[in-house]
């Protein structure tokens, strides 16, 4: 059972929006060496970035919502070159001596999660501002994975002193916590135990020396529930990725017991008998995310009569489209559902006007004709991600797309264009982000495609077959406001790089996994000519 607290002492904070203040002037930094005032601060002058979510379940995303502002810093990297000093960032800092702080800090605060972990090298003065709590809230350190926790460990190191307020523990054996977890614990909020190896004295012992903990995520097991249930009372967050039969009853009364606080649950998992007697347990309950598995959409019917209030609905299990999921949840803004059927004539995607981000998977329309009007059905979506999914008409499709005022996100999954090749010489759209996953597209396709959106600013192209050199020069070209790019498994070389070092002045991070060997030079090159965060594998 994952389990995400958000404890009663502490009002809750929208992580994403939270008010960010300049530091005080009085603030005194924890030690980081003994660098004078504009020279690099020892101890901490290389760092590693992993983007591997903490949650298990991976229908369940804790504290979505700001993936974009939060950059994870792999503590093992740090650990394991800690002697070593690289100027990560080569600055002449002298003029920047009488600069106010306020100022940098206002500068600093414009910057990625790289960008900070890069700005920090620079010198003792930059490392104290940038390690305010409220630009610290970007980062989040992840130990690795196997780690054993203990008093003078290496990883200690890294934590002890460093203020990050976010700290992940996957599959950590942590001993004797006592005499060193208020070293790492006194600026935490956010903290996530995944699996580790911690008796349960010793756990509350960690939690009793975390004064400022607000977020909590933990992986337990199902005897522990009623402890739980006492040292989480304001319990917000419930994930579950597995109900067996055995425990069922267990996991109802759980839910009976956290039901006033609970607003997001994810179930996997579950017979007849528990989901029939789920809605039962829902009579105090106000969910504002519910993720589930279940597979009779009767059950799902029912269940989700009991819950009007939910915001964000991920249907990993039920495949029918005669859901009338529009009239029963009227607050609904966030729809997730595989659907095995044509929706000619069925109400599945009705009264849904008022839905944000759609994500639809395995959606066939038998007839051209009745094909979704995308602009008046959902005139609000921010974000549209289709699977699997037949356009019967691409023109028609992108003449729809900059009707939804909104929309910045597309993301397009096994998609085939190749019988269905058209031109559609359209208007510029003001498109933000593009994802391509195993399509199949022609070249031309391709082309127009990225022509039409000059404003991208995150692309990731993932085992397309048409991705090419030429492909990503003319993504370069046309996109000047590029800041993310990522491409797997494409047919890329060198060239690809020098594309992006040529044309995207704005470029802060690059990906690329599986596309052959690229020279390391070319890399260097990358990084010394934008200082830009890169993650390359053959």
């Amino acid at each position: 059972m994952l389990l995400r607290a958000l404890f009663p002492n502490h009002e809750p904070v929208n992580e994403q929006h939270q008010q960010q203040q300049p530091p005080p002037s009085n603030h005194v930094p924890a030690d980081v060496g003994h660098a004078g005032p504009d020279q690099p601060a020892g101890g901490r002058n290389e760092v590693g970035n992993r983007a591997v979510p903490p949650a298990v379940d991976k229908h369940h995303r804790p504290g979505e919502g700001g993936s974009e502002l939060i950059g994870e810093v792999d503590a093992g990297t740090i650990a394991g070159r800690r002697h070593r000093v690289v100027r990560a960032v080569e600055v002449n800092v002298s003029g920047f001596a009488t600069i106010p702080e306020e100022l940098l800090w206002k500068i600093c605060r414009d910057l990625n999660a790289f960008q900070l972990c890069q700005a920090r090298l620079i010198c003792r003065r930059w490392n104290r501002i940038i390690g305010t709590s409220s630009l610290m809230d970007k980062l989040k350190v992840r130990l690795p994975g196997g780690c054993t926790l203990r008093s003078n460990c290496e990883e200690l190191g890294v934590l002890g002193g460093s203020r990050y307020t976010r700290v992940v523990l996957d599959r950590c054996m942590i001993l004797k916590p006592a005499g060193w977890w208020p070293m790492v614990s006194g600026g935490l909020h956010t903290l996530s135990l995944i699996y580790c190896n911690v008796s349960t004295e010793e756990l509350f012992e960690m939690l009793k020396l975390t004064p400022n903990l607000r977020n909590l995520t933990i992986g337990v097991h199902f005897e522990s529930y009623e402890i739980f249930k006492n040292v989480c009372p304001g319990l917000r967050t419930l994930a579950l990725p597995h109900v067996d039969k055995d425990s069922s009853l267990k996991v109802l009364e759980f839910i009976r017991s956290v039901g006033k606080t609970l607003e997001n649950l994810s179930v996997q998992g579950g017979d007849d008998k528990f989901w029939t007697n789920l809605p039962e347990e829902f009579e105090k309950v106000r969910l504002k995310r519910f993720t589930c598995g279940i597979k009779d959409s009767r059950m799902l019917e029912k269940l989700l009569q009991t819950q009007p209030s939910i915001e964000e609905l991920i249907l990993t299990g039920v495949h029918d489209a005669d859901l009338e999921l529009g009239k029963t949840l009227p607050n609904l803004k966030r729809l997730e559902i595989l659907v095995r059927d044509t929706l000619d004539g069925k109400p599945l995607l009705e009264n849904l006007q008022q839905l944000e981000h759609l994500k639809l998977e395995s959606i066939e329309f038998s007839k051209p004709e009745l094909n979704v009007n995308w602009s008046k059905d959902f005139p609000n979506l921010n974000s549209l991600k289709l699977k699997s999914f037949d356009v019967k008409d691409w023109k028609k499709f992108f003449e729809e797309c900059p009707r939804i005022k909104n929309l910045n996100s597309l993301q397009l999954i096994s998609v085939d264009a190749t019988t269905k090749i058209t031109d559609f010489n359209l208007p510029k759209q003001t498109l933000k982000t593009l994802k391509i996953s195993n399509c199949k597209f022609p070249t031309h396709f391709t082309k127009q495609l990225l022509n039409l959106y000059p404003n991208l600013e995150e692309v990731s192209l993932e085992r397309t077959a048409d991705i090419t050199d030429a492909i990503v020069q003319k993504l370069c070209q046309n996109a000047k406001r590029l800041r993310s790019f990522s491409v797997t498994a494409c047919k890329i070389t060198e060239s690809s790089v020098e594309h992006l070092i040529d044309h995207c002045d704005a470029l802060e991070k690059v990906r690329i996994w599986n596309c052959g060997t690229i020279p390391h030079n070319r890399w260097q090159r990358l990084r010394k000519h934008r200082n830009v965060q890169v993650q390359y594998k053959v």
